[in-house]
């Protein structure tokens, strides 16, 4: 391939021709071998890694880049129909036995039987309905009479009970809250420790008290001047001629009605009293003030009560009763009689029960004329 130039320089013109050369590509050669690796290039610096702050952006080198770490949430697909039931897969082998646990702590302990008022077994105040005892065994014979002992010596002088003006039983000027008077009062009577009971309460006041020293013997006072002579007096009366103590020796079963059961007694002692045939009844001959008292032990314990009966009627603040079950009874009381009463002590509010009299302590009955 070629092409003309015209030329015209110094006046002369000439045509130069020119010859071009087509390069045409020829078919790609062969991959050459590999160069050589160049060498490593020098280490760069750490990059910073992204962190999420606390607003939920992206942050970089603590920066923030304004870029929400999370997407908008997005509105809630509807609920899929529910899927059916798989099968029921088979039963698991059975695991190896879980090492053996720790001792456990020791128990409290147990609570301990006690015996209650009505004779059962209680645990924690929970009657069990089980006697702690077996049933009473049959009276045994009457054992012959022991010889009379030697007579005591004589006690201290103790505090003498009075009635206050409130009612209440006094043991030496102090006030045992007690009531002297009432079918439910209470009667003082001298505990095994020689103090006054009232109402099987220990008050912790002797009935005797302290033998004090003998005092010096004081001055000699004056002569005083003759009084004028006094009225004559009535005859002084000794109330000790008038008195009676009967006595039961020995066990005997009672029927307990509920209006009362008169007490038989088989040991006698009336100065001033008669009794019937029975000795259940002792009649009075002289009108005046009486102290009396009587006391009945049973051989277990039980619900009647204790009275004297005077004329076929209760004689006022004669009874002896308890709200809890009871095997012994003794009163003292003061009351006025009259020429003609009929006294008997009763044992009373039993539908018909048989009730055993204790045979080695004596049920008794006395009575005192004090004036």
């Amino acid at each position: 391939m070629f092409f003309y130039d015209d030329c015209n320089c110094c006046c002369n013109s000439v045509r130069r021709k020119y010859y071009v050369t087509q390069i045409v590509k020829g078919p790609t050669g062969p991959t050459g071998a590999t160069g050589v690796t160049g060498a490593t290039g020098a280490t760069g610096p750490q990059g910073f890694i992204p962190t999420i702050g606390i607003n939920g952006n992206w942050f970089i080198n603590e920066i923030d880049t304004g870029l929400p770490s999370r997407g908008v949430q997005g509105i809630a697909g509807v609920t899929g129909a529910t899927g059916a039931t798989g099968q029921q897969g088979t039963t698991g082998a059975t695991g190896a036995t879980g090492a053996t646990g720790e001792v456990g702590a020791t128990g409290q302990a147990g609570a301990t039987p006690r015996i209650g008022v009505n004779g059962n077994w209680f645990i924690e105040d929970i009657d069990t309905g089980l006697p702690s005892q077996g049933a009473t065994g049959a009276t045994g014979s009457t054992g012959q009479t022991g010889a009379t002992g030697a007579q005591g010596e004589q006690g201290e002088n103790g505090y003498t009970p009075t009635v206050g003006e409130n009612g209440n039983w006094y043991i030496n000027g102090f006030d045992t809250l007690l009531p002297a008077r009432g079918e439910q009062g209470y009667t003082p009577t001298i505990g095994d420790n020689s103090n006054w009971f009232i109402n099987a309460v220990d008050t912790g006041l002797p009935s005797r008290g302290v033998q004090g020293e003998t005092g010096a013997t004081g001055a000699t006072g004056a002569t005083g001047a003759t009084g004028a002579t006094g009225a004559t007096g009535q005859n002084a009366r000794d109330f000790t001629t008038t008195n009676m103590s009967a006595l039961h020796s020995g066990a005997v079963t009672l029927n307990v009605a509920r209006e009362g059961t008169p007490m038989p007694m088989n040991e006698l002692q009336l100065n001033g009293f008669d009794t019937n045939d029975k000795n259940d009844t002792f009649l009075v001959k002289e009108t005046g003030l009486y102290l009396m008292g009587y006391h009945i032990k049973t051989c277990k314990l039980t619900e009647m009560k204790v009275k004297i009966s005077r004329n076929g009627n209760l004689l006022q603040n004669s009874i002896c009763s308890s709200t809890m079950p009871l095997n012994d009874y003794n009163l003292t009381t003061i009351a006025q009689l009259n020429a003609g009463d009929k006294l008997q002590l009763q044992l009373y509010d039993l539908d018909n029960v048989d009730v055993d009299i204790h045979g080695e302590m004596s049920s008794s009955l006395w009575l005192v004329r004090l004036f």
